[in-house]
């Protein structure tokens, strides 16, 4: 990844600029077909876009500061490796970035403040999971799911007012699921399935409008909060794998959009609802 170096200073020219960005990633591999950026109108490039590019090497090779006006940051199914570094923090302006899909291990930078949108998703990210992201004030999507991600989830993850997904499945993020995670007016979908989850399932959630709620394969307890009822726009609700007992609750009948409903290996015991069999009509054959 030497010619990230080689990257030009942004004071140039929109076509000079434009020519020696397409030929820098030409030497990498990207064909020119490939390379999508997109600049302002006074030629500062404010989107780069590598998807599934070929791209290979780590991300301390490319000068974050030849970026300064950067909004869009896409190198995501690529062969990156090594960390994120910290200067990336530095692109005041960046609101979207895409790392997912690539063999990125360590931290997660603590400079990313001004983020709306992270993917960082399919990694090797290995630390505890960072405090710092419940202070992420924009973030409206966070998806950070098939890492390695480890202790409890923070409760000021409730602080996010915006946060619209949640995806942290497929961790080793233990402890409970915050109370204040019942703060998240905006959230639609919550993924927190495969972790090492303990303790209930809060009952603040059935203060949220999810339409995906999947918390399969932990090592919850407790009886389903029949707050959940409150929650008529799911479309997935997934509890399976769990240790959860009690009845089945009957509100579940009334979810006219659910579609996927999973709670199979719990300690569940009593009769099945006669509401449940309104789900019938509405369930995915292969679901029943």
């Amino acid at each position: 990844m030497k010619h990230w170096k080689n990257l030009p200073n942004l004071t140039h020219r929109l076509v000079d600029l434009s020519i020696a960005l397409v030929c820098a990633f030409y030497k990498f591999g990207v064909q020119r077909a490939h390379f999508l950026h997109r600049c302002n109108d006074a030629g500062r490039v404010i989107n780069i876009s590598l998807r599934n590019t070929g791209l290979s090497g780590t991300l301390r090779d490319l000068s974050f500061s030849s970026f300064p006006q950067l909004e869009y940051l896409d190198l995501s199914l690529n062969g990156l490796f090594g960390t994120i570094p910290s200067q990336i923090g530095n692109l005041s302006k960046l609101s979207y970035i895409s790392l997912d899909s690539n063999q990125l291990f360590g931290k997660i930078p603590l400079e990313l403040s001004s983020i709306e949108e992270l993917f960082l998703y399919s990694n090797h990210l290995n630390e505890s999971f960072p405090p710092f992201l419940g202070n992420l004030s924009n973030i409206v999507r966070l998806y950070i799911n098939n890492n390695s991600l480890s202790s409890s989830i923070p409760t000021n993850i409730g602080n996010l007012k915006f946060l619209f997904e949640l995806d942290l499945s497929n961790n080793q993020l233990g402890g409970s699921i915050p109370l204040s995670f019942g703060n998240l007016s905006n959230l639609a979908r919550l993924c927190l399935y495969k972790n090492l989850l303990i303790g209930s399932i809060p009952s603040s959630l059935g203060n949220l409008k999810l339409i995906d709620l999947k918390l399969s394969s932990n090592q919850l307890t407790g009886y389903i909060p029949y707050s959940l009822g409150n929650v008529t726009s799911l479309s997935s609700l997934l509890l399976a794998k769990n240790k959860l007992y009690g009845s089945l609750p009957p509100f579940v009948g009334i979810f006219t959009n659910l579609r996927l409903f999973h709670v199979y290996d719990n300690s569940l015991h009593g009769s099945i609802p006669r509401e449940i069999w309104n789900l019938k009509s509405r369930l995915p054959r292969s679901e029943h």
